[in-house]
Order: C-alpha cells, then structure tokens, then sequence
C-alpha cells in the first residue's frame, strides 16, 4: 500500500482507536500494541526499521528508540501502561489539547518524576538528546540536556490526550512525524528553549 494511501488510512482509524482506550485499562503490552504503536507507525509513519524495541540499555531496556539513519539513537520513548496517569496543570481553557509546561513543574507529579528520570538515564547513557514518556494517551517531549541551562527550567511539549492528534492532525505530523524530524529537523525548533507563548505548537522551518 502506498505511505499516503496508509496515513490516510491510519487518520480514518483513528477515531475507533481513541474510543476504544476510553477505559483505560489496559496494561502496559496492550497499551503499546494498540495504542503506541498506532500513533508511532501508524499516524507519525515511523518504519519499524527505524525504532529498535526493548533494547538492552544501562540499566535496564527502552520500551521503544527511534534511530538515525546511522543507527545512533535520536528520541527515547519511555512507554507506561494507560492506567498510569500523568496528572497535568490544569489546562488555560476546556478545548486545550497540547501545551508547553516547565519540566520542573511537570515533575511535581511522581509518576511523571519516575518515567522521566527513567528515561533520562538511557539517554545519559547513550548521549541522547530528545526523550519522551507516553501512557498512550498523554505524551510528553523534552530535551534530556542543554548546555548552560538547568534541566528542569526547560519547557517540555505536553500532549494532553490522544484526541490531540485527531483534531491537530497536521501539526502532529508537521512536528512528530518520521519525515518531520528526521528530513526537517522538527525536534530543535519544537523543543528550543524559547518556544512560543501564543500557540500550543508551530510548525518545523522548511
């Protein structure tokens, strides 16, 4: 099947995707299986070649690392089950899909703190630059280290709920997709230290 013929597929599916993780019971294998692994292979179109799983990483092994072209790790994404929830800041009004969050004030939540310290070893370990902590339905994206600036004083990009990606479709994919950051370079722009303050996200330079 044709890349565009699949994504298109993939946005049409997604509708049922979201309403069957209305529960949020699953554990963490059936988590990544229906829901994780639709949104990385699926809707953002990352090949399977290009994201090794469960691999063997000091001190323990990453749910899933999307890789360089060379092999080296780009984006660690650390994988919980959806009944783990990640409790947010309240959000500045009811439609607000996705925000930028200071990571120190993300880390408030001791589920957030884990998975994020988690994830960070590996990257530490690898000298990986970009992470991300998923329970399916919430995504967090930061940067794992920036020279001269504390950690916990970056902005990290929040994804409040997976209708995010149904109803902001193009800048998910303008921003996360395969072709968005591995082509565009979406990562350093989405991610900088001075993101925009009057819209949830925006779009990688071309």
């Amino acid at each position: 099947m044709p890349k565009a013929t699949m994504e298109n597929d993939a946005f049409s599916r997604l509708s049922a995707v979201i309403a069957d993780a209305a529960n949020r019971n699953r554990n963490e294998a059936e988590t990544r299986h229906k829901i994780i692994d639709f949104i990385l292979h699926d809707l953002l179109a990352w090949p399977r070649n290009r994201v090794a799983v469960e691999e063997n990483i000091h001190p323990g092994f990453a749910d899933y690392i999307l890789k360089k072209t060379n092999g080296e790790p780009l984006v660690f994404v650390e994988a919980k089950k959806e009944g783990l929830y990640f409790e947010l800041p309240l959000p500045h009004n009811a439609d607000e899909t996705s925000s930028y969050i200071s990571i120190k004030k993300l880390l408030t939540d001791s589920n957030i703190k884990a998975a994020a310290n988690q994830v960070r070893t590996y990257c530490g370990d690898t000298g990986c630059e970009y992470a991300c902590i998923t329970n399916g339905h919430e995504w967090i994206f930061f940067k794992t280290f920036e020279k001269n600036v504390r950690w916990d004083s970056l902005n990290a990009l929040v994804i409040r709920r997976l209708e995010f990606f149904e109803r902001e479709y193009t800048r998910a994919v303008n921003s996360l997709s395969f072709l968005a950051i591995t082509e565009r370079s979406a990562l350093p722009g989405i991610l900088s230290s001075m993101p925009p303050r009057d819209r949830s996200l925006f779009y990688p330079k071309e």
